[in-house]
């Protein structure tokens, strides 16, 4: 089936990301938009740094297993003072004697083959660097979801505050009203009183929201990396145009997409074949082992009286060794057998990882689209019930004006409105998140980032 695809506008438009870097990033906030919020959490998240450093140890552990290839090199050096007595055979004592050893030794040694394990090793741990760079990409599109999830939570939580101050205001106007009919004895005295308590009520009310609302800017800056004491306000999205159009996702092509794009997905490839280099690796133990070494020494000795120092070191005492050393495994005990199972083992179970991971990614995927598609259904739901709810509001005020409602029937229906102004907000906002999770799920949030 063919594709249609509407790209919804404004914050899927937004995700354009700085690289990661190493420092920490210098915060003074004072306004943050959505873009600016995705660039500090990038540079700034703990975590994702610390999964950063997970790719420089892979990249340290290349260059480590490089070096097996190199021959080593090593220069070694004692000296020694030896006190003895020996008997003078001509006055039949025995004297003290103190001789100076020096001993020098340059030596050399090449791994001319080890039954491939060098280059297995090499490969796996490429692999798995690989895969580290991945998990590193996968990780930075679930920071990006998290910021975005965290900023708009501050937004709901501003909106909410913007509805219970505006009630609040409404119910101390109605409050003026219902005084004036008490005073002229058209509403009793309880009206006044229960219209007071609805005020008490909406100041409460006003109290959770302000305090929602700071703890919602907290959990942002956690996110962000930032400590608490920093003050900032976030600018507001255009919510409506965000969310006005519509996009139709065909669930098939959007899963072999992600199969394709996500970064977890290649990374648990790359843990496979690094699974399957380790099962080379441990066959090596089998192979015979071939190594050439060289080895230039030298000595002197104080007792040796007739030459000195830089004669015999250099003239006299010089020597070298040269060949080759070969390593024939007869019977190791079973130690190369259960090594291969293991890594058989190894193998198996990152091959039932990597499947496991692509049936993960289908349920998310079509749950995704799921949600998505009942979100836009609850934004017409939401939107029909506010337009009602207000007639209805309108509607009691005017009788209650009239003396035709009760007191309770207009709490009643100004509480309904107030109900729908909540559910329009959560609807549209949790819209706008639903549409970023298909991007999140599918693998293309913050693509550009390598």
């Amino acid at each position: 089936m063919k594709k249609k695809r509407k790209i919804i506008n404004c914050v899927f438009g937004l995700l354009l990301i700085a690289s990661l870097t190493d420092a920490g990033y210098a915060v003074e906030v004072e306004e943050l938009t959505l873009d600016k919020a995705i660039e500090i959490a990038l540079k700034s998240n703990p975590s994702l740094r610390q999964t950063a450093n997970q790719v420089k140890l892979g990249e340290i552990s290349v260059k480590q297993r490089k070096t097996n290839f190199y021959p080593d090199l090593n220069l070694s050096a004692n000296s020694t003072k030896q006190y003895s007595k020996t008997l003078n055979q001509g006055t039949g004592l025995y004297e003290n004697n103190n001789n100076t050893n020096l001993n020098l030794s340059l030596s050399s040694n090449v791994n001319l083959f080890n039954g491939f394990y060098d280059i297995a090793s090499l490969q796996q741990t490429k692999s798995e660097l690989k895969a580290a760079k991945g998990n590193l990409s996968r990780y930075s599109q679930a920071i990006v979801f998290e910021t975005i999830q965290r900023y708009i939570q501050v937004i709901t939580a501003s909106e909410s505050i913007k509805v219970e101050t505006e009630n609040l205001e409404a119910q101390r106007l109605q409050l003026i009203r219902v005084d004036e009919f008490v005073k002229a004895g058209r509403r009793p005295v309880t009206d006044l009183y229960q219209q007071k308590a609805e005020i008490s009520r909406s100041e409460y009310r006003l109290l959770e929201a302000e305090r929602n609302y700071k703890l919602n800017k907290l959990l942002l800056l956690q996110t962000l990396g930032i400590e608490a004491g920093v003050d900032y306000r976030v600018t507001g999205l255009d919510i409506d145009a965000s969310i006005k159009e519509t996009q139709e996702f065909d669930e098939d092509n959007m899963l072999k997409e992600a199969l394709i794009r996500r970064p977890d997905i290649d990374a648990q490839q790359q843990q496979v074949e690094a699974a399957q280099k380790g099962v080379t690796a441990s066959r090596s133990g089998y192979w015979p082992k071939l190594s050439f070494f060289t080895d230039i020494a030298t000595n002197y000795s104080s007792m040796n009286e007739l030459d000195g120092l830089s004669k015999q070191l250099f003239d006299n005492n010089p020597n070298a060794t040269i060949g080759l050393s070969l390593f024939v495994p007869l019977f190791d005990k079973g130690t190369t057998k259960n090594s291969v199972a293991s890594a058989k083992v190894q193998l198996a179970n990152q091959q039932l990882e990597s499947k496991k991971l692509e049936q993960q990614v289908g349920v998310e995927i079509r749950q995704a689209i799921e949600d998505y598609n009942t979100a836009r259904k609850q934004v017409d739901v939401a939107e029909s019930q506010l337009k009602y709810a207000q007639s209805a509001l309108e509607s009691v005020q005017g009788r209650y004006n009239v003396n035709a409602a009760t007191m309770v029937e207009l709490t009643l229906a100004r509480t309904q409105y107030l109900e729908a102004r909540y559910s329009r907000i959560e609807a549209k906002f949790n819209l706008l998140l639903r549409g970023i999770a298909v991007m999140f799920y599918q693998g293309t949030l913050n693509s550009n980032i390598d």
